[in-house]
């Protein structure tokens, strides 16, 4: 007769793997109700408690147990393990220079301007989106904001102010805003050393109710108009998506553009203080044209969000003139 502990242990770890199967099925239905898409973000998390389930299921001598453990965890981390295959660094690259970027959501209540600064002096971006900004944090900026001659800039007192900054000349800058709830995007095209390449920043609302996960894909959907397949470009920003969202392999698809993720493993930039429950929400897509020399995640500067640093160089033949 089994004594009470493992009794215990063993009805706690069945309920744990039954909640972890629910929450995995529920992930793979979240095209049918917006509050669904919620289960699907956490596939590393799942993935990984199912494994320590399978592991005190081999402990307790419960093989069907961890059979089904096992099962989950496979399930869960299939969506995961494409991120760590493909792209990366290689190949050859055109004399044109790679352009360094980096990308911030700054947060507009909880930020640090100071901790930014530091940040934008110790990285010295060539190109630098920032996300959540209004008019007063561009002016606690400026000190370090000077250094980029060329702009774009939507300052907002709410979380949707954008700006772009570059140490290259940029042309056919606009900025449109969103279907429904008409919160700005830029589209911006750089040129370096005779080429150029499109520049499309983006900040979508998160999907914090039917209407708004509604307008968030509706967002996607106009930033993927936007992308040219004669011309080299970059989609980034902080996209309220993450990457095992069936969202986001809408927007992968109908874009044309590569994951810059792929490669280079989970680099989740959002919450900072919630290390368990962090996910990739800040995204860099780019173009068959172009090849991801350098992705990371960098430093808490403040914010909820993590900065996103990357570099891109040109492959032979995917230049535009």
């Amino acid at each position: 007769m089994q004594n009470r502990p493992a009794r215990i242990i063993r009805r706690l770890l069945q309920f744990g793997i039954a909640g972890l199967a629910v929450v995995t099925v529920l992930g793979f239905t979240a095209r049918a109700f917006w509050l669904l898409e919620l289960f699907c973000h956490f596939r590393v998390q799942y993935g990984l408690a199912f494994l320590v389930c399978g592991a005190l299921a081999i402990a307790l001598r419960r093989p069907r147990l961890c059979a089904i453990a096992v099962v989950g965890a496979a399930l869960n981390l299939s969506c995961v393990v494409p991120l760590f295959l493909g792209g990366g660094q290689g190949g050859d690259v055109t004399s044109v220079p790679s352009v360094r970027v980096m990308l911030l959501n700054v947060n507009t209540t909880m930020g640090d301007p100071a901790a930014v600064r530091r940040l934008v002096v110790a990285e010295d971006p060539d190109v630098l989106l920032l996300q959540e900004v209004s008019a007063s944090w561009l002016q606690q900026l400026h000190a370090v904001l000077v250094a980029y001659p060329y702009t774009v800039r939507e300052p907002r007192e709410d979380n949707f102010g954008i700006a772009l900054y570059s140490k290259y000349p940029l042309s056919n800058t606009r900025v449109v805003l969103s279907p429904d709830v008409a919160v700005p995007s830029i589209r911006a095209e750089l040129a370096i050393a005779g080429q150029r390449v499109c520049l499309i920043a983006v900040h979508t609302v998160p999907p914090k109710s039917g209407y708004m996960a509604r307008a968030r894909n509706l967002h996607l959907k106009q930033v993927a108009d936007w992308v040219d397949s004669e011309l080299p470009t970059v989609l980034f920003g902080d996209l309220n998506v993450s990457s095992y969202s069936p969202y986001f392999g809408d927007l992968l698809r109908s874009s044309g553009l590569r994951d810059s993720m792929r490669g280079y493993g989970v680099q989740a930039s959002w919450p900072t203080m919630w290390p368990w429950l962090h996910i990739p929400l800040d995204h860099v897509l780019i173009s068959e044209q172009l090849m991801v020399q350098e992705r990371r995640v960098g430093p808490n500067a403040g914010s909820d969000h993590f900065p996103v640093l990357f570099s891109f160089a040109w492959r032979p033949g995917g230049s535009a003139q």
